[in-house]
């Protein structure tokens, strides 16, 4: 039982650094998206002389963004979902239920992960069309975030299987964290 707590916490630990990088490193995505929109509609509609690479480049980092946000709303439970059933088994097989729909994503993940990969390997072979880089690096941000959401995964399947082991023990995810709807 220590070494399962101690396992949670040392990957809990790891999860909080790195979802707390990805989450700064989606805000200064975000705002490098928007600029780069803002200069292409200047440029555009102002100047008359549109630049052929701001779309592809906001594409880019749109696709980053997302890899860096997206394990922080897997582990916070901010992924559209349909919780009926979940919600309305209670006690051992709610928990079971869970446990299984967190395996069948851990599966879903690792099969995005094994095609994000050969898919980086693929855009090593071509150059963007509008941008001096491989496409492999605007590709790898799938393969990153699979990997970060992997991680939560990992940390979410050892806590179901600690609460398994003692139904006392709860673990609290940060509500005000969560708040992703309008309330």
């Amino acid at each position: 039982m220590a070494t399962l707590k101690t396992l949670i916490g040392f990957i809990s630990r790891v999860n909080d650094a790195l979802l707390a990088f990805g989450r700064q490193a989606a805000w200064i995505c975000i705002a490098l998206m928007v600029a780069t929109i803002l200069l292409q509609v200047f440029m555009r509609y102002v100047l008359n002389a549109a630049l052929p690479w701001p779309e592809e480049a906001a594409r880019g980092l749109m696709l980053w963004m997302t890899g860096f946000v997206a394990p922080s709303a897997f582990r916070w439970g901010g992924f559209v979902a349909i919780d009926t059933i979940r919600e309305a088994v209670k006690g051992v097989p709610g928990r079971v239920l869970s446990f299984v729909l967190l395996i069948v994503a851990m599966i879903v993940l690792l099969t995005m992960l094994r095609f994000g990969i050969k898919h980086v390997q693929s855009g090593m072979l071509f150059r963007a069309g509008s941008l001096p880089i491989k496409l492999a690096w605007i590709y790898a941000s799938v393969p990153v975030g699979v990997s970060l959401m992997l991680l939560v995964g990992i940390e979410l399947l050892l806590k179901q299987i600690h609460q398994f082991v003692d139904p006392s023990v709860e673990y609290v995810t940060d509500k005000a964290a969560t708040s992703f709807s309008a309330e």
